[in-house]
């Protein structure tokens, strides 16, 4: 849009030409979405203030549909209250598409599950602590090492056919049930022994 001004020696038609030729550069504006604002300065608006650094301040909800900010109906795409709650109808992504170690970065992603990677090993997915306490209480680490200062419990059974993970590793590794029955269940049996016999032993 072209910077215009009216001076104080157009005469009443040079106005009214200048005012016409405005009137049609708003209107080319707001039917070209693909056309930006510069701004100089602070914008403010009843609620909210956005600075020239980009920062956006107010006392009131921030709600966004597609790329418009402002009223975005009831289904708005991302909400943003005055109690600093977020919702997003979309997923939420830190840094790069962790999908298949495509790069670092962490996913959230819409319908349930979190994605992360890393390319430092030694790093850390996840760390968890307790309120005041520096001191991770669970950590997962970009290698796959898994730290826990409680009790990890995990689901299985001495046959194989006993969960459906079990079941799906017959199909995949070709594991004959007989096979599994003479050479695993025995070991696993000691193991679940062992395991409930020292969870007595120490209350």
């Amino acid at each position: 849009m072209t910077l215009r001004n009216v001076t104080k020696s157009f005469n009443l038609e040079d106005q009214r030409q200048e005012i016409n030729v405005i009137a049609a550069d708003l209107a080319t504006f707001y039917d070209n979405d693909t056309d930006s604002v510069s701004i100089t300065g602070e914008l403010a608006t009843p609620g909210f203030v956005v600075s020239d650094q980009g920062n956006v301040t107010g006392v009131g909800s921030i709600k966004l549909n597609q790329s418009s900010l402002g009223d975005a109906g009831t289904s708005p795409n991302v909400i943003i209250d005055p109690t600093g709650n977020f919702t997003s109808t979309g997923e939420i992504r830190s840094g790069g598409n962790p999908h298949e170690g495509t790069a670092d970065g962490s996913h959230l992603n819409t319908g349930s599950g979190v994605s992360a990677s890393y390319s430092n090993a030694a790093s850390f997915l996840w760390r968890g602590y307790t309120t005041g306490n520096s001191t991770p209480t669970s950590s997962i680490s970009v290698a796959g090492a898994a730290t826990f200062a409680g009790s990890v419990v995990s689901g299985g059974s001495v046959l194989i056919i006993g969960s459906a993970a079990g079941v799906a590793v017959m199909g995949i590794l070709k594991i004959d049930f007989i096979w599994y029955l003479k050479n695993i269940s025995i070991l696993a049996l000691i193991g679940y022994a062992s395991g409930a016999i020292t969870y007595i032993l120490m209350q």
